[in-house]
């Protein structure tokens, strides 16, 4: 999703796919509060199947260290090494970066 922002609706239909396909249905979400996670759907999710939405406070990385250094690796590993000549080429180049990261690195 190079090319797109993340909707409310994406994260509700997220959340609904999540509950529909695992097995077990995760305790708690750890959230930002960018406006994609603010809304009654999600709420109104989140509280049907019993998933606690944990947001961070705001401008305190220190409350999701794990999506903060996600977000650096990323940054460091594959958007500022690379340059893109087009859209396809950023999220082929990202395609590659995420299953090395999600393949060979231990994590």
């Amino acid at each position: 999703m190079a090319d797109q922002h993340i909707k409310r609706a994406d994260v509700v239909a997220f959340l609904e796919m999540v509950v529909q396909r695992e097995c077990a249905v995760p305790e708690r979400f750890q959230l930002d509060n960018g406006s994609e996670f603010i809304s009654k759907e999600l709420d109104r999710c989140a509280y049907e199947n019993k998933v606690v939405l944990d947001f961070s406070r705001q401008d305190m990385p220190t409350d999701n260290p794990y999506i903060e250094s996600l977000n650096g690796k990323f940054r460091d590993e594959c958007l500022s090494v690379n340059w893109f000549t087009s859209l396809n080429d950023v999220r082929q180049k990202i395609e590659v970066w995420r299953n090395e990261y999600n393949v060979f690195k231990p994590h």
